[in-house]
């Protein structure tokens, strides 16, 4: 799973393996980035990295840890509008990849 923080004019990319590890790693970065004061933008890619690449373009789901991060991050914008801004990246139209995530 790959992640993409973004935060004012200055971009960190923080790439999460999907071992804990490396998933402990990218949420210590997170909570970092989320201490400083400014706003947040979180951007997701879906295909590959929310979903498995498939040869079928039809056949991609959303993985089911991706989902509940996604939920909660979405809470988290929801209430704080000011602090956080999520996004899913795709080269599949709007509706489709809504109806994924």
């Amino acid at each position: 799973m790959n992640v993409g923080i973004a935060r004012g004019r200055r971009s960190d990319r923080v790439v999460v393996d999907p071992d804990a590890a490396a998933v402990e790693r990218a949420v210590a970065a997170v909570r970092a980035l989320a201490a400083t004061p400014g706003g947040l933008l979180v951007v997701c890619d879906f295909d590959g990295t929310l979903a498995p690449i498939s040869p079928d373009p039809m056949a991609p789901t959303i993985l089911p840890a991706a989902r509940h991060a996604l939920r909660r991050l979405a809470r988290i914008a929801r209430r704080r509008p000011d602090r956080l801004a999520l996004a899913i990246l795709s080269g599949r139209t709007a509706l489709d990849v809504a109806g994924r995530v």
